[in-house]
This record gives structure tokens, sequence and C-alpha cells, in this order.
């Protein structure tokens, strides 16, 4: 009879250690995901970020653009006001002109940088049309 109990007893136990084998699979299994989800938080946390950085840089590059085109129409009106030699201005005006062109090309380059952000973004459901609102045209 003790040798019967004992079977019983080793058969419980087998049983019972499989099940705790399973649990703890289960749940090491879940915390991979959860590590995996945090992962993927995390990278998403670091493009928005991203995004919200250049989308201050378009707008800083663009009231700078505007700053340097009010300038230069200044320049302009000066230039043609000005009787006598103008030099100083004409160089004045080209230096104008290439900070302009400079200017308009990285706006340009921070503009395209932000729209392929927003080709990346809708994959991973963030809504940055909002964001967008605030890009000068």
């Amino acid at each position: 009879m003790a040798q019967k109990e004992y079977g019983i007893d080793f058969v419980l136990r087998a049983k019972a250690d499989s099940n705790l084998v399973a649990e703890f699979n289960k749940a090491r299994s879940e915390f991979q995901q959860l590590g995996n989800q945090v992962k993927e938080l995390n990278t998403l946390q670091k493009d928005i970020s991203a995004y919200q950085k250049q989308q201050q840089a378009v707008q800083n590059t663009g009231a700078k653009l505007q700053n340097l085109q009010q300038q230069y129409a200044l320049v302009q009106q000066e230039i043609k006001e000005t009787t006598g030699r103008t030099t100083a201005l004409e160089r004045e005006k080209l230096k104008l002109e290439q900070q302009i062109n400079a200017t308009s090309t990285a706006l340009e380059h921070l503009k395209s940088r932000v729209a392929a952000f927003r080709q990346k973004v809708p994959d991973s459901a963030v809504n940055t049309a909002h964001m967008a609102e605030k890009l000068p045209p």
C-alpha cells in the first residue's frame, strides 16, 4: 500500500512540476512581449521627439527666411532711393541673396525630412496631423 501511495505522490508531483514549468514559461513569454512593447514605445517616443525638433527647426528656419527677405526688400528700397554710389548696398544685397538661397535650401531639406517622418509614422499609429498644422508653408 505504501508503494501505491508513493507512486500516486510521484505522479501528482510530476504533474504539478510540469504545470509549474508551463506557467513559468508562459510568464517568461509574457515578460518578453512586454519588454518588446516597451522597446517599441521607446523607439516611437524618440521618433516623436525627433519629429518635434525637426518641426521646430522648420519653423525657426522659416522665420529666418522671412526675416532675410524683409531685409532684402529694405536694401532694394534703399538702393532705389539712394542717389550716388550704392556699392556697399549692392554687396549687402548680394550677401542677402546668398543667405536667402542657402536658407531656402535648408528649409526645403528640413521639410522633406518632416514629410519622410510623416510617411514613417502612420505605421506606428501616431497622429501627426495636429503637429503639421504649425509648419510654415
